[in-house]
């Protein structure tokens, strides 16, 4: 590090790369808390609103998720109220796309910050 502020205060060209910066760290996934949303829904090929609590690692309210989800084609094609299905064993064995947009994420600090970080989801089967 000081041989790097050396290099500056002489006016030297400082520029190093990622692995020798002293000062970059590189981006870790960190896990900030979980949402459940329940999919039953699509199991019938219908449309879903709902807001949800995040909940943060302590298992304390962090914020409010507005989720839109809807079953669509492989190409992302909305289906419509014709694709509801009232079995949804009719649905075993075939393949099932859907979407999941979140609409808002109401009441979190963390993305103020920084409104462009990521999000990353994970499915979980209930046991």
């Amino acid at each position: 590090m000081e041989e790097l502020y050396q290099r500056f205060l002489d006016g030297e060209d400082s520029h190093v790369t990622q692995e020798d910066d002293p000062f970059w760290d590189p981006v870790e996934v960190i896990h900030l808390g979980s949402a459940h949303v329940w999919l039953q829904s699509l199991a019938y090929c219908m449309k879903f609103e709902e807001q949800v609590e995040f909940l943060n690692c302590d298992g304390l309210e962090e914020a409010v998720l507005h989720i839109h989800m809807a079953s669509c084609s492989p190409t992302g094609q909305a289906h419509g109220e014709e694709d509801v299905v009232i079995d949804p064993c009719e649905l075993l064995g075939k393949r099932m796309d859907f979407q999941i947009h979140i609409v808002q994420c109401l009441g979190v600090k963390w993305l103020k910050e920084d409104a462009k970080r990521g999000i990353q989801m994970g499915y979980y089967p209930v046991p």
